[in-house]
């Protein structure tokens, strides 16, 4: 997911790796230590910095290459500096768009939340970082674009949620579930949306899911929250209904 705009992808597979790992941190300074961590884990070969420097000249030659007129990969001391607007780096604007969509949840503006968290989620094309976890230094930043995404899914739902769309949601929680098995936020929303698509069985079935798994794999019982839904659903509570959602988000 991580680019820029108007910004192809290299072919070498180093010089692949050190465009994301500056990319990841435009604007700042990355050490060379950090750089020779990305590109080999910290078992480079004897001659690993005169590498890197001959993979920042390819990296600036494919930059050229692609249009740029002034190379934004800067040398700087210690490391070096990729310099790019921060509109134009998707993992930038995606933050933006998810610190915004934040913003308009707690507004209870849902409409809001629901089009800016869904057009952040329409820059993840595949995997994040696809093909360079090899990384350590990438596979951390992987793992923390991970889970921004599914927290702006998260968001997402509960707005639409909080709009009543409720039977369009069921397929995609039954894959977040899956996908999220201790994620105790997608039972509730997958409960909640069962429940009002008048599927209450599968709604408490959804809840011994979890129960289930909680036990089994962690020897916990689900949160306080999802208890009180389960006997919210079980006596049909007139509280289970849109508002219900947002008051009670985790």
């Amino acid at each position: 997911m991580v680019g820029a705009n108007g910004v192809g992808t290299p072919k070498a597979a180093k010089v692949k790796i050190l465009l994301a790992t500056l990319l990841v941190r435009a604007n700042e300074v990355v050490s060379l230590d950090q750089l020779l961590e990305s590109m080999w884990g910290g078992h480079g070969p004897r001659s690993a910095r005169t590498a890197l420097h001959v993979y920042v000249s390819q990296l600036r030659k494919f930059l050229g290459e692609q249009g740029a007129e002034v190379s934004p990969v800067k040398t700087c001391a210690g490391g070096y500096v990729l310099e790019a607007d921060p509109g134009t780096v998707d993992a930038f604007r995606v933050e933006q768009l998810i610190c915004e969509g934040r913003r308009l949840l707690e507004a209870e503006d849902h409409v809001g939340t629901a089009e800016t968290l869904s057009s952040a989620l329409a820059h993840w094309r595949g995997s994040t970082l696809h093909g360079l976890q090899d990384s350590p230094v990438l596979r951390n930043a992987s793992i923390r674009l991970d889970e921004l995404r599914v927290s702006a899914v998260e968001m997402r739902v509960e707005a639409d949620l909080a709009l009543g769309r409720d039977r369009h949601l069921i397929g995609e929680l039954l894959n977040m579930v899956s996908e999220h098995p201790f994620r105790e936020a997608f039972y509730r929303q997958l409960m909640i949306a069962l429940y009002r698509s008048e599927r209450q069985s599968e709604a408490l079935r959804v809840y011994s899911q979890l129960r289930s798994t909680l036990n089994h794999e962690l020897g916990l019982e689900p949160c306080r929250m999802l208890r009180s839904l389960q006997q919210a659903i079980l006596r049909a509570d007139q509280t289970l209904d849109p508002h219900f959602l947002h008051r009670a988000a985790v």
